[in-house]
C-alpha cells in the first residue's frame, strides 16, 4: 500500500538532496575559517556582512576582541557563528 504519490516522494527526496548538499558546503566553508577572523576580513568569510553591520552586531552583544597596543579588531569565528544563527531573521 503506497501512502504518497511518486511525485510527492520525488519532491521529498530533491529536498533531501538539497538539505544533503548545504550541509556539506556548510561543513567545508567551516574548514576554511580561521578560528579568529580580523574585522576587515569578516565579507569573505560571511556574505553580505560588511564592517557596518559588524558595528550593529556588536551593539547587540557580539564581543570584539582588540590588541592591547590598538590596531586590527578581531572576531572568534565560533561566537560570530553563534551570534548570527540566534539572531536569524
Amino acid at each position: 500500500m503506497k501512502m504518497f504519490s511518486i511525485e510527492y516522494e520525488q519532491e521529498l527526496l530533491k529536498q533531501h538532496q538539497e538539505t544533503y548538499q548545504r550541509m556539506i558546503e556548510l561543513v567545508e566553508q567551516q574548514a576554511q575559517k580561521p578560528p579568529f577572523i580580523q574585522q576587515k576580513n569578516v565579507s569573505k568569510y560571511y556574505d553580505g556582512v560588511s564592517i557596518g553591520t559588524l558595528l550593529k552586531y556588536e551593539k547587540n552583544g557580539l564581543k570584539r576582541y582588540e590588541p592591547i597596543e590598538g590596531g586590527n579588531v578581531f572576531y572568534y569565528t565560533k561566537e560570530l557563528d553563534r551570534f548570527m544563527l540566534k539572531n536569524q531573521r
